[in-house]
C-alpha cells in the first residue's frame, strides 16, 4: 500500500488495484471547513484544523483497506463528521445501498441513508466501469451513522485544484447518520452538539473486487467485521438430537396453527391466511397436508384432515388446469390476485406452489400405498397447461387470465413453474417435460446475471428478495445433488433422469449475488425483543424483514454447497447461519419484523414514499398460515441434513 498527499485536502490510497482519495473536510457551524494543513508518514494521515484535527490510519485486511479515522473537536457547536471516499467516475455506474435503494444513474443530489436502514452496516456499493467498491462500517460509541453516494462537488474546490473529465464520486461515511429516527424530513442532514471537547472514531472498510464478484466480496468482508456465522454446523454429533428436538418444535407449531387458521365448514377445509382472515389459502392447505403425513404418520384423524385440506385445494384449480390461491369464506369464492377486481387474475407463482404440493402430497401418499392418484393428476394437469398438443412449451408471466397460455404480466414469479415441471419429469423422463425445464432454464440464463442487477417478481415493479430467493432456489434444485430434475420418486419412475443434473443455468456466485443484499447483517437493538440480524428484508418499498430466514438458510447453503471456491463458500454457509439464527429466534410462520427503527426513505432513493400506516405496524406481524408451512419444510429439511426429504419444499 501507498499513501501518497494528493492536493491540499486529501492524500492518494493504492493498494492492489484498488485507487482512492481521502479527502478531509470538517463540517462546523453550517459550512465545511478546509483543513490547514496534512501530514502523511507511512499509514498515518493527519488535518490540521483550526478548531479540530483528523487522525487516520490506513491499512490493510484480507478484504481490503480499513481506514480508522479518529476525530478530535475542541470547540463547542453543531458538527457534522464524514469519512469522504473520492472515486474516479469513468465508465458506466451504479450504486447500491443493499436492502434500500438500487440505481443506475445517480441523482444530483446523491442517494443517503441512516446506517441501521442498510442491509449491511451503513454499507454502499459502488460499481464503476468493471470494478466494484463496497463501503460500510460497524457503530462504535453514542453516535449512530450513515451512508452517502453522491458526486464531488465543485463549487468548493479552488479552481486551480479542479480536474478535466467526469465528476469523481463520493462514497461518505457520515456522522450522524443522514435520517435519524424521528426525523420529519426525509433526508435531512443531521448534526452532532460538540459540548467543546468532543473525541470519536469509525474504521470505514473499504473493499474492492472485479464488478461481478463486489457485492460477494463486500458480504464475505461484513460477515467477517461483524463475526457472523460462527456457529456450529449441522454434521456435529449433536445434530440428531437438534432434529428431534427441532421436530417437535415444528409439530408443536402445526398443531398451534390448526388451532388458530382451521376453517371447516360444509364442503370447505382450508386454512386462513391470518387469524380471523376470511380468506383461505390453497397453498398453505396443501402444504399442511404434507406436514401432517410427515408429522403424524401414524395418526389416521390426521391423515384424514391431510387430505380434506388437499381436496379443498383441488377445489380452486380452474378446467385449464391453473390454481386459484385464495378462497373467500364470506362470499364462497375464489379469488383472483388482488388488485384486478374486473377480472379473476391467477398468480403462477402460489399456483405452482399449490401444483408441486400436491405432487409432493401424492409421493408421500403412494409410498404409504394409500390413494393418490387425483393429486398426481391435478399437478400433471397444471404443467401440461404450458405444454401445447403438438409439444410446444409456452414459459409463464407472473400472472395469467385462467385459461390463457399468454402471459397476462411478465415476471420472474412465473419461473416456479420449474419445481412442479421438474418434479413431473423426474417421475416420469419424458422428453416433453425435459425440453420444457430446458427452455425454461435457458430462459433464466438470459437475464443479466453478472453484472449489477437486481430481480423482481412482477415486471415493472421494484426489486424484492422472494424473487431473489426464487432464483436462487431453482438453480439449488436443478444443480444440486440429488437435483429435482434428476430424482426419482418411490421407484415407479422410468426412462432417463432429467436435464442438468450437477450443473446449473446460472453461475452459483451470481445467484448468491442477488441474494446477500436482502440478508440484514447488521447488529442493531432487537425488535420486539428480537434480534434482526439474519431476517431478510422484503423490498425496497416494503420496508420489513419478512419471515423467511429458513427459506434463505436453505437456499444460502445449497449455493455453498455448489460454490467451488473456498472464501465463497464460507461465506454463504455464514450467511445461512445467520438467517437460521434468526429463523429460530422469530416464531414459526411469523409474517414480518419490522424493520430496526422504521426509520424513513433513503434520502434520494426514488422509492415511494411508505404509507403513514406503515409505522402502526406493530413490531411483530401475526401469524401466517402460508409463511408457518414453508417455514416449517425449509426448518424439517435443514435440521435432517444431506438425508432431508425433498417433498417437504
Amino acid at each position: 500500500m501507498t499513501i501518497t498527499q494528493r492536493d491540499a485536502r486529501s492524500v492518494r490510497v493504492d493498494h492492489d488495484g484498488l485507487v482512492i482519495s481521502l479527502a478531509y473536510r470538517f463540517w462546523w457551524e453550517g459550512r465545511d471547513r478546509p483543513p490547514e494543513s496534512i501530514a502523511v508518514e507511512a499509514e498515518r494521515v493527519t488535518a490540521f484544523f483550526l478548531s479540530a484535527a483528523i487522525r487516520d490510519t490506513v491499512t490493510a485486511d484480507a478484504h481490503g483497506v480499513l481506514v480508522r479515522r479518529e476525530w478530535s473537536v475542541h470547540n463547542p457547536g453543531p458538527v457534522r463528521l464524514t469519512v469522504d471516499v473520492h472515486l474516479e467516475s469513468a465508465g458506466p455506474l451504479s450504486f447500491l445501498l443493499p436492502g434500500v435503494a438500487f440505481g443506475s444513474a445517480l441523482p444530483a443530489g446523491g442517494v443517503s441513508a441512516h446506517g441501521a436502514r442498510t442491509a449491511w452496516p451503513s454499507a454502499a456499493c459502488l460499481h464503476v466501469g468493471g470494478r466494484g467498491t463496497v463501503g460500510f462500517a460497524l457503530d462504535e460509541g453514542p453516535y449512530t451513522a450513515g451512508i452517502a453516494v453522491s458526486p464531488v462537488g465543485q463549487d468548493d474546490v479552488p479552481p486551480a485544484e479542479r480536474e478535466e473529465g467526469p465528476v469523481p464520486l463520493s462514497l461518505a461515511l457520515t456522522l450522524p447518520g443522514s435520517t435519524e429516527a424521528g426525523d420529519a424530513t426525509v433526508g435531512a442532514p443531521g448534526s452532532i452538539d460538540s459540548p467543546g471537547t468532543l473525541d470519536t472514531a469509525r474504521t470505514f472498510r473499504i473493499v474492492s473486487a472485479p464488478a461481478r464478484r463486489a457485492w460477494l466480496k463486500g458480504a464475505s468482508a461484513v460477515l467477517a467485521a461483524i463475526g457472523g456465522g460462527s456457529g456450529g454446523t449441522r454434521g456435529e454429533p449433536s445434530a440428531k438430537v437438534t432434529e428431534k428436538t427441532i421436530r417437535e418444535n415444528v409439530r408443536r407449531a402445526v398443531e398451534g396453527c390448526l388451532g388458530t387458521h382451521l376453517f371447516e365448514k360444509g364442503g370447505v377445509a382450508g386454512l386462513r391466511i391470518e387469524p380471523a382472515s376470511p380468506l383461505l389459502s390453497a397453498s398453505a392447505g396443501a402444504g399442511m397436508a404434507i406436514l401432517l403425513r410427515e408429522l403424524f404418520p401414524s395418526d389416521p384423524a390426521r391423515t384424514e384432515l391431510a387430505l380434506r385440506l388437499a381436496d379443498f385445494s383441488l377445489k380452486g384449480q380452474h378446467p385449464s388446469g391453473l390454481f386459484y390461491e385464495t378462497y373467500h369464506t364470506g362470499r364462497g369464492e375464489w379469488q383472483g390476485v388482488p388488485g384486478h377486481p374486473e377480472q379473476p387474475v391467477i398468480g403462477i407463482d402460489a399456483s405452482a406452489r399449490i401444483a408441486d404440493r400436491l405432487l409432493a402430497l401424492a409421493d408421500a401418499l403412494s409410498d404409504a400405498g394409500l390413494p393418490h392418484a387425483k393429486y398426481r393428476l391435478a399437478g400433471a394437469r397444471f404443467v401440461e397447461f404450458f405444454i401445447d398438443d403438438q409439444g410446444r412449451f409456452q414459459p409463464p408471466g407472473a400472472l395469467h387470465l385462467p385459461g390463457v397460455r399468454a402471459p397476462f404480466e411478465p415476471g420472474l414469479a412465473g419461473f416456479a413453474l420449474c419445481f412442479p415441471l421438474a418434479r413431473t419429469l423426474a417421475r416420469t423422463g419424458r422428453d416433453r417435460y425435459r425440453k420444457a425445464l430446458d427452455t425454461l432454464a435457458h430462459s433464466l440464463a438470459g437475464l443479466p446475471w453478472g453484472t449489477p442487477w437486481l430481480p423482481t417478481s412482477r415486471e415493472g415493479r421494484e426489486p424484492d428478495s422472494a424473487a431473489a430467493l426464487l432464483c436462487g432456489r431453482i438453480l439449488v434444485a436443478l444443480a444440486g445433488p440429488g437435483s429435482m430434475s434428476g430424482r426419482r420418486s418411490g421407484g415407479s419412475s422410468r426412462g432417463r433422469t432429467g436435464a442438468r443434473t450437477g450443473r446449473g443455468p446460472i453461475d452459483v456466485g451470481d445467484a448468491a449475488s442477488v441474494v446477500l443484499p436482502w440478508v440484514y447483517a447488521n447488529p442493531r437493538p432487537p425488535v420486539g425483543g428480537i434480534p434482526a440480524t439474519g431476517g431478510i428484508i422484503d423490498s425496497f418499498h416494503r420496508q420489513r424483514l419478512v419471515g423467511a430466514g429458513a427459506e434463505a438458510a436453505f437456499v444460502l447453503s445449497g449455493l455453498g454447497a455448489l460454490a467451488s471456491e473456498p472464501w465463497m463458500r464460507r461465506t454463504l454457509e455464514g450467511f445461512s447461519r445467520l438467517c437460521l439464527g434468526f429463523a429460530d429466534r422469530l416464531p414459526l410462520g411469523t409474517a414480518y419484523l419490522a424493520h430496526v427503527g422504521l426509520l424513513p426513505q433513503a434520502a434520494g432513493s426514488g422509492t415511494r414514499a411508505r404509507d403513514r400506516r406503515s409505522r402502526l405496524q406493530p413490531a411483530v406481524g401475526p401469524l401466517d398460515a402460508r409463511r408457518l408451512v414453508t417455514e416449517a419444510g425449509y426448518r424439517l429439511v435443514i435440521a435432517a441434513g444431506a438425508g432431508g426429504k425433498p417433498n417437504l419444499v
